[in-house]
């Protein structure tokens, strides 16, 4: 019964280290100009280019084309929490990884009497040519809006070296 019971606890630790030192896949980069692909998103603003400047652990967003001034949203993909620098609500944002694709969360406190989500989801196609954003409202499954960029040529080579 202890050999059976010892034998058991190795074969189990033995899994568990196997599996922490299985190779995960290369997580994507998202470094690059994006520009929104209207016709395949939904719900999207009539136009918009986003310059993403992206170092692991840091990820820099400029969106522009809005018709509203641009401004960059700088998060972490470590989950360290950040305050919005620019807007003076409380605004607090976090990032961190699920699998191969990047969640961004801002929590808004007092926003209309109750404390706000929004959880945007960012993944990249096999070829590293589209981007999606999937954002979710509230913490809901499904999201309200999707917006799909496709990279502008000649940035490819330069997400694929970082």
């Amino acid at each position: 019964m202890l050999i059976a019971n010892t034998v058991l606890r190795l074969t189990c630790l033995s899994i568990c280290l196997a599996a922490l030192a299985w190779p995960q896949p290369p997580r994507p980069n998202f470094t690059g100009t994006w520009k929104l692909n209207v016709a395949a998103s939904t719900h999207p603003p009539t136009s918009e280019v986003d310059r993403i400047d992206h170092r692991d652990p840091v990820i820099i967003i400029t969106p522009t084309g809005r018709g509203d001034a641009s401004r960059s949203i700088e998060d972490r993909t470590d989950g360290e929490e950040l305050r919005d620098k620019v807007v003076t609500s409380g605004r607090i944002r976090a990032a961190h990884w699920e699998g191969n694709q990047l969640v961004l969360e801002t929590k808004t406190p007092n926003y209309g009497g109750m404390n706000g989500l929004c959880r945007e989801v960012m993944s990249l196609s096999e070829d590293g040519k589209v981007m999606r954003r999937e954002i979710h409202d509230g913490g809901g499954n499904q999201p309200w809006q999707i917006l799909v960029f496709d990279k502008v040529s000649g940035d490819s080579e330069a997400a694929k070296e970082k």
